[in-house]
């Protein structure tokens, strides 16, 4: 499975890593302007953005909730 990070999909919307987190969490619902870049990168209209379950939205996106750069920070840890 092609799992992203926060951090991957911040960097694919342009916006920061907390936004991704609070969208993924609910604290946060997508406005109209996300809910388009969010249409434009993953797919859906931005009407079901706006509209869909926390669940739906992390099924979209396959996220695996790190906020990790990519596993990069763990990597670098290991080998020193």
């Amino acid at each position: 499975m092609n799992q992203k990070t926060q951090n991957e999909i911040s960097m694919i919307l342009e916006i920061t890593q907390a936004m991704v987190s609070h969208l993924l969490t609910g604290r946060r619902r997508p406005s109209w302007a996300m809910a388009k870049k969010l249409s434009d990168n993953f797919g859906h209209s931005p009407a079901w953005w706006m509209e869909a379950d926390v669940a739906k939205i992390r099924r979209v996106l396959r996220t695996d909730g790190s906020k990790r750069n990519g596993g990069q920070d763990d990597k670098q840890r290991r080998a020193a």
